[in-house]
């Protein structure tokens, strides 16, 4: 199978996540910015849009979902103020916890 290459950007294609997050920068005020944090040893991942500075809204997904629920709406709210949409432990770009996961555990990570 050909290497296709964007023809904009001549890169190959990356994950589902890297070429969403690549058409909603063009779309959103002020671009994505990608973020991280150590949580005893785990990276844990989120995705900022809007201003850099301010009190942020912050994006909750549902039970076993990513940050990418949120991406089609990332544009618009971004006009609103600073928007982090985190991905949990184990989701999305996130590492997974050392603790396995449950539903009454899941609350407290």
């Amino acid at each position: 199978m050909p290497n296709k290459r964007n023809s904009r950007t001549g890169r190959a294609p990356g994950s589902v996540r890297e070429v969403i997050a690549e058409a909603l920068a063009v779309r959103t005020p002020g671009g994505l910015r990608t973020a991280e944090l150590d949580r005893e040893g785990r990276a844990l991942r989120w995705v900022e849009a809007g201003p850099t500075e301010g009190v942020p809204i912050v994006l909750i997904a549902g039970c076993g979902d990513s940050s990418l629920t949120w991406a089609p709406l990332l544009p618009e709210l971004a006009e609103l103020g600073r928007i982090v949409a985190y991905d949990r432990a184990g989701l999305g770009a996130s590492e997974p916890d050392r603790a396995p996961r449950s539903d009454a555990g899941g609350a407290d990570r």
